[in-house]
């Protein structure tokens, strides 16, 4: 079986060389005609990419398979500029040879590109269809939560999809989980009030302010009251 697999990448690979022959040998030269690198903006360009050389049997310059530096490879910085030649190499931020964008590349080579959407909260690329988890602020108070419809935590992407301001999307529940955890924390601080003696002030879902053991609690309706009274008063 991986003989006959072997047999048809080795095939492939001879029909592409074979056209790209004969389109410049006929003056006909495509945008991968001659030394180039293609340059990868994300993860998911990346290995589309390497799905491409693998089915060419395509190796680094050092001799190493697609499948030794993948791992590695796909976790380094972007954008990439990574050679279209088997023997292939990369450069990071900057490319000395003629660089061809990703999406002319999937267009040459007929590689359906997903339809990007926006960057999730963690930093993760979301393109149509990935999963995501969203975290959702309380419409009273200032807490937040995994927003779950029927039990369920994650939802598909669509490329109409809009982050609202209450929200965050998250690439994984977890992510999500670790964010939320860390944003209801406790906020503390130290402020001079009522003629400069000191306090402690602490955000949760309300304002508490703490001396000498005794706790006032502000909540944030209160402040906006006291602020509006005092603009009545000047």
């Amino acid at each position: 079986m991986n003989e006959l697999k072997e047999a048809l990448a080795k095939l492939e690979e001879a029909k592409q060389m074979l056209s790209e022959a004969i389109k410049n040998s006929l003056g006909h030269k495509t945008i991968l005609s001659g030394k180039c690198a293609i340059a990868v903006n994300n993860e998911r360009e990346f290995k589309l990419l390497m799905d491409d050389y693998s089915k060419k049997n395509w190796k680094t310059f050092t001799g190493l398979s697609v499948e030794k530096i993948t791992d590695v490879w796909s976790k380094s910085k972007y954008p990439m500029f990574i050679t279209y030649n088997d023997g292939f190499e990369s450069w990071y931020n900057r490319c000395p040879i003629e660089t061809i964008p990703f999406s002319d590349f999937a267009a040459e080579v007929g590689i359906t590109v997903p339809v990007f959407v926006m960057n999730s909260e963690d930093g993760v690329p979301l393109y149509e269809g990935d999963k995501y988890s969203v975290a959702h602020r309380s419409y009273t108070g200032n807490k937040w939560a995994l927003l779950s419809f029927r039990g369920d935590c994650t939802y598909s992407i669509e490329t109409n999809s809009v982050c609202l301001e209450s929200e965050r999307f998250f690439s994984t529940k977890e992510a999500a989980e670790a964010w939320i955890k860390e944003q209801n924390k406790p906020k503390f601080t130290d402020v001079e009030l009522f003629g400069g003696d000191a306090y402690s002030l602490v955000y949760k879902d309300q304002i508490e302010i703490f001396k000498d053991g005794n706790c006032i609690v502000i909540k944030p309706s209160d402040l906006e009251d006291m602020l509006h009274a005092y603009k009545s008063l000047q």
